[in-house]
């Protein structure tokens, strides 16, 4: 059975839950959350069924289509761990796409004199609890613009012609195989397009940034 007519282009967000995620090679996440976005703030009460009827606020929207999002990202995620183990030949291809991306963001960094393990070791470094606030800071700024230096390389390596055709077959191949062995997988990555969509809209209504 041919699955062509399912298959999309995938949007940002999708490319990071097929892809990144699955490739285990997400760059540099910041070293902070956002306020709010990891659920109910510390020393604030639990609501009331009186504060439940009020009506949701654009942020309380936000965090619930977050946590949305995360859901289905894990489950597909634990999907895609169970098609890569059955099928050896799927991820010996993911394996060469994940060498062939590093590769070339490794030598778009090169010329910006940025090392992917220097800049790991710097995130750890700036987790240590016992840093010297003062170096903390000197350190927070350099992890940070070389990390969007790096998150730029990521994008500028997916944009290369030949990583490109090598994704779309490695997407291809990698959903073939989890519509046929799982069928509620196109439903849960409509899903995720749905409620992404909707958030990037919310986002852009309330003149706020997406993330990287």
């Amino acid at each position: 059975m041919r699955y062509s007519k399912y298959f999309k282009p995938l949007n940002k967000m999708r490319m990071m839950v097929v892809l990144w995620l699955a490739l285990g090679i997400v760059i540099l996440p910041a070293c902070s959350k956002k306020p709010g976005d990891d659920g109910q703030s510390a020393g604030q009460p639990a609501l009331t069924d009186k504060a439940e009827e009020k009506p949701l606020t654009l942020q309380d929207k936000r965090q619930e289509m977050l946590k949305q999002l995360q859901q289905i990202r894990g489950e597909l995620i634990i999907m895609q761990g169970t098609i890569l183990k059955k099928y050896p030949e799927l991820s010996d291809e993911q394996g060469a796409l994940k060498n062939r991306i590093e590769e070339k963001m490794t030598s778009l960094l090169v010329e910006k004199d940025i090392d992917l393990q220097q800049l790991q070791l710097l995130q750890k470094k700036l987790q240590d609890p016992n840093l010297p606030q003062e170096e903390k800071t000197t350190l927070m700024q350099e992890f940070q613009t070389k990390a969007k230096l790096a998150r730029q390389a990521r994008v500028d390596a997916m944009n290369d012609q030949a990583i490109k055709d090598a994704y779309q077959q490695y997407e291809t191949h990698l959903k073939e195989k989890l519509i046929a062995d799982h069928p509620n997988a196109l439903e849960k990555m409509e899903a995720f397009d749905k409620i992404q969509a909707s958030l990037q809209a919310l986002e852009a209504n309330a003149g706020v940034v997406p993330a990287n």
